[in-house]
């Protein structure tokens, strides 16, 4: 159960088990966190393409204001839809990244920042989800 008003937490009874639900989503500096996530469907044989080009960009948004982490995950079965995790302090950092010089940057590959011609896309369709945390467990995130 979700109390706006409160500012503790809340039990809340799912069957049996008690789970400890926030009463808002908090990030890593007591704002509201915000989750944004880019569904990418690439070829069957293009996941490990996928997975090299943001290997050869790890860490590249990490000192951007707001930002508060990363995953990119891989399916384990047929499916061919990759997911690009990050968590922002709030939306206005999202939107602030995703408007900065570093965002053009960082989607550029490296032949274009060489100035040579691109390479073709590995995705073949994106879509982006945006989400807010409304409960959960386990340790904490440092």
């Amino acid at each position: 159960m979700l109390n706006r008003r409160a500012s503790r937490p809340v039990i809340s009874h799912v069957g049996p088990a008690r789970v400890r639900m926030p009463s808002r989503p908090i990030g890593q500096n007591g704002n509201m966190t915000i989750v944004k996530i880019n569904a990418i469907t690439v070829p069957a044989d293009s996941g490990d393409e996928l997975a090299r080009r943001f290997a050869a960009r790890a860490g590249a948004v990490d000192d951007q204001d707001g930002f508060e982490g990363f995953e990119l995950l891989r399916p384990n079965d047929e499916r061919t839809t990759w997911l690009v995790v990050t968590r922002w302090r709030d939306e206005q950092a999202f939107q602030a990244w995703v408007s900065s010089p570093a965002f053009a940057h960082g989607h550029r590959s490296a032949a274009e920042r060489a100035g040579e011609s691109a390479p073709p896309p590995v995705g073949v369709h994106s879509e982006v989800w945006s989400y807010v945390p409304a409960g959960g467990s386990g340790p904490a995130r440092p």
